[in-house]
């Protein structure tokens, strides 16, 4: 977390590109990343914006490459008051044998040449509010040519119970064609602001879309759960009826590239960094605490019923006695008919 001593322009794309903003002294930045360069140590990270377009943000916080000359800024560590996924732990050697798996997660904002055979899974996304990821044929493509099983996510944009559920109607639709292993998720977050200028990113809000989305997934026959940061699920997606959904916790603590905590006690899937420590590009990994078996939605299929007469069906004992004896006289009768008719006599 950076905090601004002098007002800086925010910068997309590059250190030297177009000027998004002027931010003024005083602005709290969250940050992924750092840069060296053109004579300024600058500080970077990703928004979405509304329409889907995500975009890197540069911002210089000082006048010198050099370390502690002319700094433009203050700097601590994430807060830890925040709905966003750097809701940190103290950073520490963890245990990681409670991992089952480790996967990414990908959508049309990841460069192609990803290598997928180098990770056990990937959860897609499939779509954002009701319009499909570019490249979710190419992810879907790109899982099966490495032979990884993968799940679908949906970005939340509703701010209305009829665009939550239009939301769920969409992406079960891109459900059924693409046929996820690992479950159908909502991205219940909001990075690029769009919730929040139509006051519509509150607990209230959060909760109404995620009973409705999650009910119509799973009423549907899809493993579902619930993406956001820990700080949302503890404050915000407390309620009980949502106990019954899955979670995948964004939890990325120092967010270098490494797993700093566990968060099975929550959720299924871990979402712990941002960045490829590795290549240094932004690459969203991921810590499953379960087998994939877990995401398979088990049908009970019932065995066919013996089918028994109703009450006034089913025969009484007196009325079986009966039956028995009509039975035995319609026999008799039938035999005399017989005899008498030997001897030219009507059985009438």
């Amino acid at each position: 977390m950076a905090t601004l001593t002098k007002a800086v322009n925010k910068r997309r794309d590059t250190p030297t590109g177009i000027v998004a903003e002027t931010l003024p002294v005083g602005k709290k930045l969250s940050y992924t990343n750092k840069w060296i360069g053109n004579g300024h140590r600058y500080i970077s990270w990703v928004e979405t914006e509304p329409n889907g377009n995500r975009y890197r943000y540069f911002v210089a916080v000082s006048g010198s490459e050099k370390y502690g000359v002319d700094t433009w800024a203050t700097f601590g560590g994430p807060s830890t008051d925040t709905k966003n996924p750097q809701t940190p732990t103290t950073a520490q050697t963890i245990d990681e044998s409670n991992v089952k798996h480790w996967g990414v997660d990908l959508s049309e904002h990841n460069a192609d040449g990803i290598d997928l055979s180098a990770y056990d899974f990937a959860i897609l996304r499939s779509n954002y509010g009701e319009i499909a990821d570019k490249k979710i044929e190419h992810w879907v493509d790109a899982c099966k040519k490495a032979g990884i099983p993968y799940g679908l996510y949906c970005y939340d944009y509703a701010i209305d119970d009829d665009q939550a559920e239009a939301e769920a109607n969409y992406t079960l639709e891109l459900a059924r064609k693409y046929k996820p292993a690992l479950g159908v998720w909502l991205d219940m977050e909001d990075e690029d602001k769009y919730k929040e200028k139509r006051n519509a990113w509150n607990k209230n809000r959060a909760l109404a879309t995620c009973r409705l989305f999650c009910k119509m997934i799973s009423d549907a026959g899809y493993y579902t759960g619930i993406y956001s940061s820990s700080w949302v699920f503890k404050n915000w997606l407390t309620d009980s009826s949502l106990d019954v959904y899955d979670k995948w916790v964004a939890q990325w603590d120092s967010n270098d590239g490494d797993y700093h905590s566990d968060t099975s006690s929550m959720g299924t899937i871990h979402q712990y960094t941002s960045v490829d420590k590795h290549s240094g590009i932004g690459l969203d990994k991921n810590a499953m605490y379960v087998d994939f078996d877990h995401y398979k939605v088990k049908v009970d299929k019932p065995s066919e019923p013996q089918k028994e007469p109703s009450s006034e069906q089913k025969p009484t004992d007196g009325q079986s006695d009966v039956k028995e004896l009509n039975g035995l006289l319609g026999t008799l009768i039938g035999l005399l008919k017989k005899l008498l008719s030997i001897f030219g006599k009507s059985g009438d």
